[in-house]
């Protein structure tokens, strides 16, 4: 399959969030973007990995401290 021209078509993103911490919490955002390729069915994940401190009270809005490429696209 290594002589294939890749075309490659976007098939989903996974996005997933964890918090972790006691006093100082931290957001790990996880994102896995799926595509795969139209010409010889080949599947490749790009993975994108962050953490990120929260400030004082920002554990009830985690979103509002993600970063730009863990937004779903539209939003």
């Amino acid at each position: 399959m290594s002589d294939c021209e890749h075309k490659w078509i976007f098939q989903e993103s996974q996005h997933k969030t964890k918090v972790s911490g006691y006093e100082n919490y931290t957001a790990h955002y996880h994102r896995i973007d799926v595509y795969f390729c139209e010409k010889c069915c080949e599947i490749k994940k790009v993975e994108q990995k962050e953490s990120v401190g929260l400030p004082f009270g920002g554990i009830h809005k985690v979103s509002k401290y993600a970063p730009i490429w863990y937004q779903p696209k539209g939003e």
